[in-house]
């Protein structure tokens, strides 16, 4: 009579997280979401004190936010199946390039010192929509990037970089001497 034995599981060694980089489609995603992250998060502050250099108010201020994060979410459905349909490459790509679009006229505006609230209003609201394409597309487009073996150590330093860029992005941007002006610093 034969003995059973249990099988033996094998363990297949877990890739490294910086594996990830000898791919080099890989490097030029994450380059390009850091900067995006980045300045969106810087976007952030920069945003927020155009605001409060223009009308002092926090009233307003939190009116713009809502004005931003709104579209974003009731579109965020829209975008996922936007970027499944096309492409998420496409869809990052048309997304930021419509950020560039916008952000420049207002950016001119802040310089010349003619920007109002109705402006900087306008230009919440295309982020917010611009978001809600952006977001779900960055969130897929990693599979079509690297190999199988390869989604779970980018997708960590996909997400490490993501964390970073909350901290980072906004830590950078209020650690700008007190007398610069937003013009010379805003960022899309």
């Amino acid at each position: 009579m034969k003995e059973l034995v249990a099988p033996q599981a094998v363990e297949t060694p877990r890739p490294r997280p910086w594996t990830v980089f000898a791919s080099g489609s890989f490097r030029k995603l994450w380059v390009a979401m850091t900067v995006s992250l980045f300045g969106d998060f810087f976007n952030y502050i920069a945003i927020a004190w155009l605001v409060l250099q223009l009308t002092g108010s926090s009233l307003a201020l939190g009116t713009v936010l809502v004005v931003q994060a709104l579209p974003r979410a009731v579109l965020m459905v829209v975008g996922g199946a936007l970027a499944d349909r096309l492409s998420p490459r496409l869809t990052m790509l048309g997304s930021m390039g419509l950020r560039a679009v916008v952000v420049a006229p207002l950016a001119v505006l802040v310089l010349t010192g003619r920007v109002q609230m109705w402006e900087v209003y306008s230009v919440a609201v295309v982020f917010g929509i611009v978001d809600a394409f952006f977001m779900p597309a960055r969130g897929s487009i990693l599979p079509n990037v690297v190999a199988d073996h390869e989604l779970e150590p980018g997708n960590a330093v996909l997400n490490v970089t993501g964390q970073a860029s909350v901290i980072l992005g906004p830590l950078l941007a209020t650690s700008l001497p007190e007398d610069t002006e937003v013009a010379s610093v805003f960022i899309p």
